[in-house]
């Protein structure tokens, strides 16, 4: 999503624009300025609603010192040791390596979907036994209960894994599925107070705070 996209430099939001939009309709906009990440999101998004939502985004021209001090460095290559991990089925390295916990595992048995321009919204219910899980999904994974207890929150990450330790993208997503839930802490800068103030349950129209995994840093 557009507002995961703002990155950070000391606690501070560096904007992506001036920012330019373009579709495949040849329709192209430039943001020179935007007031907020929601005023951007905003403005994302209503062009990619009028674009039969398919629109492309170019942004944030800053310096390579500004990226060194703002971007979390690293994370292709943590991507592909990821996926080796998980193509060897080497699920004990894998837990140990990047903090994965379990936090829930059974059949969708609802998928409850929202009508929300741009958005994919959803609620899963997952049962097994007499327990019970939901998963409020916007594009992203973003909040699991467990019988109704807060479990985890954005902005750690809640994963899908099928029987066989494969991920489970949204769109693949069907009731009577089996479906493992798992979570991982979040880079470092969305732990911190700005990344907390942008991306949190809030951001989402929820009244709770962010519940995040227990790391042993």
């Amino acid at each position: 999503m557009f507002l995961r996209c703002w990155i950070f430099s000391n606690a501070t939001v560096v904007p992506r624009t001036p920012s330019a939009i373009a579709n495949n309709h040849g329709d192209v906009a430039i943001l020179c300025q935007a007031a907020s990440p929601i005023q951007e999101e905003r403005f994302m998004r209503d062009f990619a609603n009028m674009s039969s939502e398919r629109a492309y985004v170019v942004g944030y021209p800053i310096i390579k010192r500004e990226v060194l001090r703002s971007v979390t460095l690293g994370t292709i290559r943590k991507s592909i040791a990821i996926g080796k991990l998980l193509r060897q089925n080497n699920m004990p390295k894998l837990y140990a390596s990047y903090e994965v916990k379990d936090i829930f595992e059974g059949r969708i048995t609802k998928i409850r979907r929202e009508e929300t321009p741009g958005f994919d919204t959803q609620t899963l219910t997952i049962n097994a036994n007499r327990a019970e899980a939901k998963v409020f999904i916007r594009n992203e994974n973003l909040i699991c209960w467990v019988n109704d207890k807060i479990k985890v929150t954005c902005p750690d990450l809640i994963i899908f894994l099928d029987e066989n330790n494969r991920p489970i993208f949204n769109g693949d997503i069907k009731k009577n599925q089996f479906i493992k839930i798992v979570a991982c802490p979040a880079s470092p800068v969305w732990r911190t107070k700005a990344g907390l103030a942008l991306f949190n349950p809030k951001t989402f129209g929820f009244s709770f705070n962010p519940k995040l995994l227990k790391t042993r840093l």
